[in-house]
Order: structure tokens, then sequence, then C-alpha cells
């Protein structure tokens, strides 16, 4: 059977297209991949600080609140290996009669030190370096 002129021209015209639209189509899949890990790594450091802050601002029932070491231990412990150093994290101990109790974490240090990174193909990293803080009014 011959197929017409026409119908003959449109042999691997579909490989082509795919050919031009694929590159796009992956970098825009890793894309979202790469900062879907970034905003995690990113909340992971907001929960861990939020945490710190909340137990720096309990205090137990004879007024005594948590000492700094402990706040960021918890703080620490709370980030699931992203904080990696307690001396990376900033606490602001309740002042006495009230206020607030405050607790920061610089992200360009984490990941030891090479901070939050979106990586996609073909494209430079982009950085998602901030600082997370979290503020709670201090009991008592």
């Amino acid at each position: 059977m011959k197929f017409p002129r026409a119908v003959r021209g449109q042999e691997g015209a579909s490989a082509v297209e795919f050919a031009l639209i694929a590159p796009v189509f992956f970098v825009l899949v890793f894309g979202i991949i790469g900062f879907g890990v970034a905003f995690m790594q990113v909340q992971t450091a907001r929960g861990a600080v939020r945490e710190g802050a909340r137990a720096a601002a309990v205090v137990d029932a004879d007024g005594v609140g948590r000492s700094s070491t402990e706040v960021r231990a918890i703080t620490v412990n709370a980030s699931t290996g992203l904080i990696t150093n307690g001396s990376q994290v900033s606490v602001t101990a309740c002042p006495n009669g009230g206020g607030q109790a405050i607790v920061s974490y610089d992200t360009a240090q984490a990941n030891n030190g090479s901070g939050i990174d979106v990586n996609i193909p073909f494209l430079p990293p982009i950085s998602m370096d901030s600082t997370v803080t979290a503020r709670f009014m201090c009991e008592g």
C-alpha cells in the first residue's frame, strides 16, 4: 500500500517535537522537586525554632525556665539533623516579669554550612538562605 506524499512527510515528527519539549519539561519537573526539598528544609528549621521558643517560654511551678543551653539542645533535636550545632541557634530567654522568648536560626548554616540550595539541572543553584525566628510570650 502506498501512502500519500503528505503522510509520508510526517514520519519522525513526534520524536522531533518530544526532543524539543523534553528539556523544558524535565527542568520544570526537577525544579518542582528541588523547590519542594528546599521548602521542606526551611519548614523543618521553622518547626525546630518554634519548638525551641515554646520550650524557652514555658516555666515550671517554681517560676524557673529552661537555660539557653537546654533550649538550643531542644531546637537541635527538633530539627531532625538540619541544625547540627546548638551554637548556631540564637536564644533570648524570658526576661523577668514576662516578655517574649525569641529563638533564631540562620539557614545559611544548614546542611553543614552549605545552606539550603535548590539544584535544578542546567540552571545555577538558587540559595534559599534566610533567618527563621520564633517568638512566644513568656509565662508568669
